[in-house]
């Protein structure tokens, strides 16, 4: 399936879920789509519950995700 669709699908159910529909930036569908379906979801449950999707708090959460579902397993190297 393709991220867009992807996205488009998480961003469906989330709002049902939250009876609102945010508006996303294409910089920050951008963003957000680079990653797994697993990894979209929860960047985007992080910003619907905080109801914001400025550029710069997309960057954050996908930070705080990213480090969240990257394990360290041993000599530096990391496992998604």
């Amino acid at each position: 399936m393709d991220k867009h669709t992807t996205f488009s699908i998480i961003n469906s159910m989330l709002g049902k879920k939250y009876k609102l529909a945010l508006p996303f930036s294409e910089a920050a569908k951008e963003l957000i789509c680079k990653y797994d379906s697993e990894q979209m979801y929860r960047v985007m449950f992080v910003l619907y519950a905080a109801r914001n999707t400025s550029d710069e708090f997309v960057k954050k959460s996908i930070e705080f995700v990213i480090r969240e579902t990257t394990r360290t397993i041993g000599f530096g190297i990391s496992k998604d």
